[in-house]
């Protein structure tokens, strides 16, 4: 059976997926890095992208 978190598309194109799910107080974050993307004129996937380089090159 295929492993959803370890695919590779047909054209060997490796995927790698993640669902956040954002609950409680973390709605606030979510509200908060969704206008940042909207404000930079991004979808908010490809804004979450970006945050996360910057993290990891730090």
């Amino acid at each position: 059976m295929g492993d959803p978190k370890n695919y590779e598309h047909i054209a060997v194109h490796p995927e790698r997926r993640v669902n956040l799910v954002f609950t409680d107080k973390e709605v606030e974050t979510f509200n908060h890095i969704k206008a940042k993307a909207e404000f930079s004129d991004e979808p908010i996937e490809v804004y979450i992208k970006k945050l996360l380089e910057v993290v990891i090159k730090e």
